[in-house]
């Protein structure tokens, strides 16, 4: 019994953790093809710069539909994203 109790708190500490499993990467393009580099890109709460090549990563996220904002200079671009735990997301910029 003392080892079940103990195996429950765990998984109930661990569970948390569990949700917030999901990531998404990608790279941010302008409306050209090219590679879009210090794009800030935000979704649940988490945010990065994109690097030279426009790529970006976001860990940690929780799983489900997020919202994900990718900004340069005055352009803005919004869209849905189902989070999992490996998400792909490119995004091309107007």
């Amino acid at each position: 019994m003392k080892k079940f109790l103990i195996a429950a708190m765990i998984l109930t500490a661990l569970a948390p953790l569990s949700a917030t499993a999901g990531s998404i990467s990608g790279q941010v393009k302008d409306a050209s093809g090219k590679p879009v580099h210090m794009a800030t890109v935000a979704a649940g709460g988490q945010s990065d710069i994109t690097d030279v090549n426009g790529k970006f990563r976001l860990k940690g996220l929780p799983d489900g539909a997020q919202k994900l904002t990718v900004k340069k200079d005055k352009t803005v671009k919004e869209s849905e994203v189902t989070v999992g735990p490996n998400t792909a997301q490119d995004v091309t910029l107007p």
